[in-house]
């Protein structure tokens, strides 16, 4: 009876035992989650504002990391967050214009472009009519002095990748995938008589190949949007999504009577912001499509909002600019975060997925949300 009795007090003693543990990582487990908690409300919407060191009137642009600008004789580069690459150099001429990303900085005119840190420019015969800049390339949209045109494309050190002769064909637009990739896009209109079409062609600029070649029947490209799984057509009357290793057609949704004026790509899911075609401030809506086989598609209609007021779409947010203020919507279209801008804006454009141009009293002033 004595060694029963022992027996189960031992266990008694066990059980209160592990009671007292699992109590105390209860405790534990619980003020780690509250502590999360805590944290996670902390790490509220914000947004940093700086002054630009450069006129709304003279010729800059944005290249991700900082700005490239002309001032009379003189061509600057502000670096956003290392002062120390910042440099400021002498040019022979004035008016130059000028556009660059991260890692490719072009000063240009009509007739002559040169990549900046390369000794030479290369000298156009004809005009040059549009230039954009990719990760590592630079795309030059020429009319030549026989009123055809061509398009070429210059590496980081100033060598051309690549020389498409168009001929009298229309080149809708061109562009590059982003970040370090060499691939990069040209949508073509194409008349057979009456009837119109759009070809996109898509190539590696590495390797100087066409990797595909997607026919569009009945529609003009308005917006081309490449991914790294995707090409995305946004045309008169549909959306249209190619899967980039097939070259094939995923799905096609109806998109007629709207213009996309902005995108953003996050978490496998593509937005676009839309607007009713001529119809100037109208209501503006969101259309969500997902980089799959099928779009799953969803729409939030910001009925609220025109389209004279200044919106954008950012890391899978919706942001607005009204009476001083960014608010900022998710796909749900509720408000998250309102944060006072500091300044009277009278225009604002996106630079990129985190960074806004603003425009106060003729002043440029960059503006960056964080946490958000």
């Amino acid at each position: 009876m004595t060694q029963q009795r022992r027996k189960h007090n031992r266990r008694a003693e066990l059980r209160l035992r592990r009671i007292i543990v699992f109590s105390a990582l209860a405790l534990i487990i619980a003020g780690l989650i509250f502590g999360a908690l805590k944290l996670c409300a902390s790490c509220k919407t914000s947004a940093s504002k700086r002054s630009l060191p450069f006129a709304a009137s003279d010729e800059f642009a944005f290249t991700g990391g900082g700005f490239l600008y002309t001032s009379d004789r003189q061509l600057s580069y502000l670096d956003i967050a290392d002062e120390a690459k910042s440099f400021t150099v002498d040019l022979e001429q004035s008016g130059a214009a000028v556009a660059g990303s991260d890692k490719i900085k072009v000063v240009y005119s009509t007739t002559s472009l040169q990549v900046v840190g390369t000794p030479y420019e290369h000298n156009i015969e004809g005009a040059i009519k549009k230039i954009v800049c990719g990760g590592k390339y630079v795309g030059a949209y020429i009319e030549n002095a026989d009123n055809t045109h061509s398009l070429a494309v210059y590496n980081s050190a100033g060598d051309r990748r690549y020389l498409a002769e168009l001929g009298s064909s229309v080149l809708l637009d061109f562009g590059f995938e982003g970040g370090d990739s060499s691939a990069m896009y040209m949508s073509e209109l194409v008349m057979t008589g009456t009837a119109v079409s759009t070809t996109v062609t898509t190539l590696d600029l590495a390797r100087e190949s066409i990797t595909g070649v997607m026919n569009i029947q009945g529609e003009i490209a308005k917006n081309v949007i490449l991914t790294a799984k995707s090409v995305f057509v946004f045309g008169t009357d549909s959306l249209i999504r190619f899967d980039r290793s097939t070259n094939t057609e995923a799905y096609r949704l109806l998109a007629r009577g709207y213009d996309c004026i902005d995108s953003s790509c996050a978490d496998g899911r593509l937005m676009l912001l839309l607007s009713r075609s001529g119809e100037g401030a109208s209501p503006l809506r969101v259309l969500c499509v997902k980089e799959a086989e099928a779009a799953d598609d969803s729409v939030l209609e910001l009925s609220s909002i025109g389209g004279d007021s200044p919106c954008f779409l950012m890391r899978g947010k919706v942001v607005t600019l009204s009476d001083s203020t960014a608010v900022v919507r998710n796909m749900k279209g509720e408000i998250t975060s309102s944060i006072p801008l500091g300044t009277d804006a009278t225009s604002a454009e996106k630079l990129d997925e985190s960074n806004l141009l603003l425009l106060s009293e003729g002043k440029p002033i960059l503006f960056t949300l964080k946490n958000f």
